[in-house]
């Protein structure tokens, strides 16, 4: 197993939530209970963000759920490595609601190595698809990037018009034209009370690769 390191923050762990939600992330849910442990595969189905609850799916090929209400739950995801436990769940048939946990376990050398951006930056794209207004082009504040995706921040006013699931294609990164266009798609939004707009994250189609990296490196250092 990788090297965990405790995390309390947050905001730190709705990040990191966000991006096992986007990555479609398998988590081993199990319960010890006596001498027996149940075990289960689960995914983050979703997350009510206004509510601060997760709702885990159970996968197919698992078993019926067989959880004691009275004891506690722990979650274990191999890729990216995290775990963490939860006393206070609702359980219903093939999925369990769950409050945010109050400390998770993640991999010592940073979740998903997504860099901070310290100055200004704007990154233009348009809407390949999901709503009425496919082709128009859009500038969002580019606040944190991965070779998995950006962090993007739209206006407050322009959250009605995205969705989860919508496409956007990135042309251009501080009115530098990027040598090639970068397409992903909507994995969440989030309205955090330390941004003033509304935060979006977009998970790539294709992984970033090491010249794209450096070409975003370039134009944000310029």
């Amino acid at each position: 197993m990788a090297k965990m390191r405790p995390e309390s923050s947050s905001s730190l762990i709705l990040k990191a939530l966000l991006e096992l939600h986007a990555l479609k992330s398998e988590f081993t849910l199990w319960q010890n209970a006596g001498p027996c442990r149940n075990i289960h595969k689960v995914t983050i189905d979703h997350l009510i963000l206004n509510k601060k609850k997760i709702l885990v799916k159970l996968k197919a090929s698992s078993y019926a759920l067989e959880i004691d209400q009275a004891l506690p739950l722990y979650f274990y995801c191999d890729s990216p490595p995290c775990v963490f436990k939860t006393e206070n769940f609702k359980i219903n048939e093939t999925d369990i609601s769950l409050s945010y946990p109050e400390e998770v376990y993640l991999n010592e050398n940073r979740f998903f190595q997504r860099h901070q951006i310290d100055s200004d930056s704007t990154i233009l794209a348009h809407i390949k698809s999901g709503n009425r207004l496919e082709g128009q082009k859009v500038l969002f504040d580019l606040i944190d990037y991965s070779t998995k995706g950006f962090g993007i921040v739209a206006k407050k006013e322009n959250h009605k018009f995205f969705y989860e699931g919508d496409h956007l294609v990135f042309t251009s990164l501080n009115k530098t034209q990027l040598s090639k266009a970068i397409v992903g798609k909507i994995a969440y939004l989030s309205q955090e009370d330390n941004i003033e707009g509304i935060r979006i994250g977009v998970e790539f189609e294709e992984e970033l690769n090491e010249e794209g990296k450096k070409e975003i490196e370039r134009i944000i250092k310029r």
